[in-house]
């Protein structure tokens, strides 16, 4: 579930610090809690997602929360400090045959804009 991909940076190579501490914060509740805790629970058929058409409405408003409670915090104390930042994307892809719809999640990590003063 958790992969981090190729950055051409040395702060990404597996073993650098800033990756293991990113990986730690992917691996510790706070996350798990932001995703069972988003909005979409008053739902009538949250819970049985192979029921909503076109994929739960849950998913979709998982990656708002994630990104105003997770990343916030993450980029506050991790990733802006290093000159990075992170952001979540979710998306539902249907699928064919007996699959159903399918809900993806994606945390972008990306370099920070220099400041204009540097």
């Amino acid at each position: 579930m958790h992969e981090i991909s190729r950055l051409c940076d040395s702060n990404w190579e597996k073993g650098a610090e800033l990756r293991k501490s990113f990986e730690e914060r992917l691996k510790d509740s706070e996350l798990a809690e932001v995703l069972d805790n988003a909005p979409g629970y008053e739902h009538p058929l949250c819970g049985n997602c192979e029921c909503c058409f076109g994929g739960c409405r849950k998913l979709t408003r998982q990656a708002p929360e994630i990104n105003r409670v997770w990343c916030t915090k993450v980029n506050e104390e991790l990733l802006h400090p290093a000159g990075y930042s992170c952001e979540c994307h979710m998306w539902i892809e249907s699928g064919g045959g007996n699959n159903g719809p399918s809900g993806h999640m994606q945390i972008l990590i990306k370099r920070r804009p220099l400041s204009s003063g540097h």
